[in-house]
C-alpha cells in the first residue's frame, strides 16, 4: 500500500503581498491557533487546491502562488498552481505545464495510482477525479462534522450517488481481483459496443455501394485532380513545418543562455537584503521583493517561452510525421485510381468492394466473435468466484463494525444498537443509532472515518491519503472529549 505524504507547503498572495512556507513531518501534525479565524482553514483548502480540488477562498488568498511538496513511495513531486489556473508538475526528471485542469486531475490520478471508478449520470463507470478520492480522508470544518462525503469541494457534480461506491472501493469491500474482473469487463463491452457500430456503418456503406450500377470515369478524374491539389497542400504545410521548427530551435538557443543568466541574476538577489551593490560600478540598487518578483516572473515567463518551444517543436515533429504519412498514403491512392481508371468501371466496383469493405467486415466479425467469448469467460469467472467474494466483503464489513466500536469507546459515544449497522455503506445508520445530541453526533463522524480509514489500511487499499480533521470546538465538546487539537489535524 502506497501512501501519499504532504511534506511541504508555499504560498505567496500577490494582493497581500506575503507568502508563508509550511513543513510537515510524516506523522501526525497540528495546525493550532489561539484564535478561532486565523486562516488555518484556508492553509488547507490552498493545500487541497494543489492537489486538483475547487476550493472557495477568502478574497486575500485567490490570486495566489501555490507550491505543495508531496511524496509517494519514495517518489517526490512538486505540484504548482498560478492565480491563472495553470498547473505544473515537477519529477525528477520533468517539469509540465498543465492549462487544461481536466488533464491536470488525470496526471494526478496517475501519480496517485488509485481505482476508484464511479458513474456519471448516464451510468458509465469512469475513474474519480482527485477531489472525490480526497473526500474518503476529509472531514471540512463547514460541511463534515454533519454529514458524510459531502460535497467539500466544489464542483463535486459529475456523478450520481456516488458515495456508497466511493466508500466501498476505498475500503476494498470489493476485492482487487473482483475489481479487475469488472474493469476488464466493462473494457470489452465497451470495445464491444464500438466494434458492432462500426460494423453497421460498414455494412450499410456495402449496401449503397452494391446498389449502385456503374462509376462515373469523369468523377474519378475530378477525384485525381481533388488529390493533387491536397498533396500540393500537404507539401506546402510540410515546408512550413520545417520552416518553423528551424525558427524554434533558433529561438531556443537564444533563450538558453539569457534564461540561465537572468536565473543567476535572481539567486544573487535572493541572497541580499533590501539593497544591493553593484560588483562593477559600486552602484547601491533597491532589491526589495517587488524587484525580486519582477526578477522572478522574467525568469518563469523566459523558462515558459523554452518549455513552449520545446512543447511546439515536438509537435511539429509529430505533424511532420503524420503529414509525411497521408503524403505517402495520398500518393498512394491517387496512382491506384489512376490505374483503376484505365479499366472498366465494374473492375474499379469489384475492387472496392470486394477487397475493402468486405474484408474490414471480415476482420470486424472476427474481432466481435473473440469479444464475445472474452465477455462470456468473465462473466463466467465471476460467478464461479461470487462465493470468495462474498467472503471478502463480509470480512471488510465485519472489520469495519468492530473498528467502529472500538473508535465509538474512545470517544464516548454510545448507541442504542448495532445491528442495523452491517457495512461501511451504513453511514446514515450510524448517526440514526447514536444516543445523544449534536455533540455526539459529530464525534460519531469522527468514529465512522476512523473507522473506514482503519479499514482500508488493513485491506490494502492503493494508496492511503492523509487523514485531515479541521476541527472546530463543535457544539460544546467538553475538554475530555476535545483534548487532541484546536482545529485541524493533518
Amino acid at each position: 500500500m502506497k501512501r501519499l505524504i504532504i511534506k511541504q507547503l508555499a504560498i505567496l498572495s500577490k494582493d497581500k503581498d506575503a507568502g508563508n512556507l509550511f513543513t510537515f513531518s510524516d506523522g501526525v501534525n497540528f495546525i493550532l491557533s489561539d484564535k478561532n479565524s486565523a486562516g488555518k482553514t484556508t492553509l488547507l483548502n490552498l493545500m487541497y487546491s494543489a492537489l486538483g480540488c475547487v476550493v472557495k477562498f477568502k478574497n486575500e488568498w485567490i490570486n495566489s502562488f501555490i507550491r505543495l511538496d508531496i511524496a509517494i513511495e519514495g517518489n517526490s513531486y512538486s505540484l504548482y498552481k498560478t492565480p491563472n489556473e495553470i498547473y505544473y508538475i515537477h519529477d525528477e526528471k520533468d517539469l509540465v505545464k498543465y492549462e487544461n485542469e481536466s488533464d491536470y486531475h488525470k496526471r494526478l490520478s496517475e501519480i496517485l495510482g488509485y481505482k476508484i471508478y464511479l458513474k456519471v449520470h448516464s451510468g458509465t463507470p469512469k475513474l474519480a477525479r482527485p477531489a472525490h478520492f480526497f473526500l474518503t480522508s476529509y472531514i471540512s470544518q463547514a460541511k463534515g462534522w454533519n454529514s458524510f462525503f459531502p460535497n467539500s469541494f466544489e464542483k463535486l457534480g459529475e456523478f450520481r450517488a456516488f458515495q456508497p461506491d466511493l466508500v466501498e472501493q476505498f475500503c476494498k469491500v470489493k476485492s482487487d481481483k473482483e475489481l479487475e474482473n469488472e474493469e476488464e469487463f466493462n473494457r470489452v463491452k465497451d470495445n464491444l459496443k464500438q466494434k458492432t457500430n462500426e460494423k453497421q456503418v460498414l455494412n450499410l456503406t456495402k449496401e449503397n455501394l452494391e446498389k449502385e450500377t456503374n462509376f462515373d470515369i469523369n468523377k474519378l478524374k475530378e477525384n485525381v485532380e481533388n488529390y493533387e491539389k491536397s498533396l500540393n497542400l500537404l507539401q506546402d504545410e510540410l515546408s512550413n513545418l520545417v520552416v518553423e521548427r528551424q525558427f524554434l530551435l533558433n529561438e531556443i538557443n537564444f533563450v538558453t543562455p539569457t534564461v540561465k543568466e537572468v536565473d543567476e541574476d535572481y539567486q544573487e538577489a535572493r541572497m541580499h537584503g533590501a539593497k544591493i551593490e553593484c560588483p562593477y560600478c559600486g552602484t547601491i540598487h533597491s532589491n526589495t521583493i517587488t524587484e525580486k518578483s519582477e526578477l522572478f516572473f522574467i525568469k518563469t515567463k523566459l523558462e515558459d517561452e523554452l518549455i513552449n518551444n520545446q512543447s511546439r517543436i515536438k509537435e511539429i515533429d509529430i505533424k511532420i510525421s503524420e503529414t509525411e504519412i497521408n503524403i505517402k498514403e495520398l500518393s498512394e491512392l491517387k496512382s491506384g485510381i489512376d490505374h483503376l481508371i484505365s479499366d472498366n468501371t465494374k473492375h474499379l466496383r469489384k475492387a472496392i468492394t470486394a477487397n475493402e469493405i468486405f474484408g474490414i467486415i471480415s476482420d470486424l466479425e472476427n474481432e466481435i466473435t473473440q469479444l464475445e467469448k472474452r465477455k462470456k469467460s468473465i462473466n463466467k469467472i465471476k460467478n464461479r468466484n461470487r462465493k470468495e467474494y462474498e467472503e471478502h466483503r463480509e470480512a471488510v464489513n465485519d472489520f469495519f463494525v468492530t473498528k467502529l466500536k472500538y473508535y465509538a469507546d474512545r470517544l464516548s459515544i454510545v448507541f442504542n444498537n448495532y445491528d442495523e449497522i452491517q457495512k461501511v455503506t451504513d453511514y446514515n445508520k450510524v448517526l440514526n443509532a447514536v444516543k445523544g445530541g449534536a455533540a455526539d453526533s459529530n464525534r460519531t463522524v469522527l468514529a465512522y472515518y476512523l473507522a473506514i480509514y482503519s479499514t482500508a489500511i488493513n485491506f490494502n487499499t492503493e494508496i492511503l491519503p492523509p487523514l485531515v480533521l479541521d476541527t472546530p470546538n463543535q457544539n460544546e465538546q467538553d475538554k475530555e472529549n476535545y483534548k487532541s487539537d484546536r482545529k485541524s489535524v493533518v
